[in-house]
């Protein structure tokens, strides 16, 4: 064990006997001898057990902090782990019926009436919410699959949102009349999330 208390010792010694040559030269009063009191008691003061109460006091800290990172790292992997196996999209044994629904959605679209344009986006985000589904994203809604999604589980998942948020406008804003570029451009979106996703 290191000897803390010697060089203290001794430091203390020497400004002991540099203070009690002070109060030689000033002389006998109250205030001194009030000094010289406070002084010894710091003198007493047993520095190895603070010392020691400290070491005790940093040791218990690190051990707190590495069984933090231990927990942060174990849900971390864990996290994405969970993460790999929602990217695990399951083979479109159905992709006929699949392709089958695209192609109707597509139909929709030779229409002149934008009721039908309006159709072929909501049908177009039902079927990637069924996918995401079947694949095992969390939520219950599109919304809340999307919300909880990552960028690296689905590159297309930028121009998905888009397209679903031009969906909600023609669901719940009665009055909202998309252009037909718009829908155009949101099915190629919910398209490009179908072609990663391995079903077209």
């Amino acid at each position: 064990m290191i000897d803390y208390q010697t060089p203290i010792n001794k430091g203390l010694s020497v400004i002991d006997a540099s203070y009690k040559d002070a109060l030689m030269s000033l002389g006998n009063n109250p205030a001194s001898d009030i000094s010289s009191t406070v002084f010894d008691k710091i003198a007493e003061f047993d520095y190895v057990g603070l010392i020691s109460i400290l070491k005790i006091l940093a040791i218990s800290v690190s051990a707190i902090i590495l069984l933090f990172l231990i927990v942060v790292i174990y849900k971390a992997n864990r996290f994405g782990k969970e993460g790999e196996k929602i990217k695990e999209i399951p083979e479109p044994a159905s992709g006929g019926m699949l392709v089958g629904r695209w192609t109707e959605i597509m139909n929709h679209m030779q229409s002149e009436r934008e009721t039908e344009w309006k159709l072929a986006i909501i049908e177009a985000d039902n079927l990637v919410n069924d996918i995401l589904a079947k694949a095992g994203f969390p939520g219950s809604t599109m919304g809340e699959r999307l919300t909880g999604m990552r960028h690296e589980q689905l590159l297309a998942l930028p121009g998905v949102w888009k397209a679903h948020l031009l969906r909600n406008r023609i669901v719940h804003e009665i009055d909202y009349s998309p252009r037909y570029q718009e829908i155009h451009e949101a099915l190629k979106y919910y398209r490009a999330a179908l072609e990663e996703l391995g079903i077209m």
